[in-house]
């Protein structure tokens, strides 16, 4: 895997856990998303300074499944 970028949220992105989820608001477009379970974990890996290929391993080994395959999920 070559991409062993370091990506982090944009200053305008804010994250609040909630009962009914992850909240996801992006101030620049006004949306909301509610993440789901595995996008909580790479959003919880993206502010513990995590690259690309970390999150990307470690999802594939939790969820046994190809990186290859995890690699199209997280690039999602």
């Amino acid at each position: 895997m070559e991409n062993a970028s370091k990506l982090r949220l944009a200053e305008h992105v804010k994250v609040k856990h909630e009962k009914c989820g992850t909240v996801v608001f992006e101030a620049v477009s006004e949306r909301i998303y509610i993440a789901n379970e595995t996008a909580t974990k790479i959003i919880s890996m993206l502010r513990e300074g995590k690259d690309l290929k970390d999150i990307i391993t470690s999802l594939s080994r939790e969820y046994n499944v190809d990186e290859e395959a995890m690699a199209g999920d997280v690039y999602q």
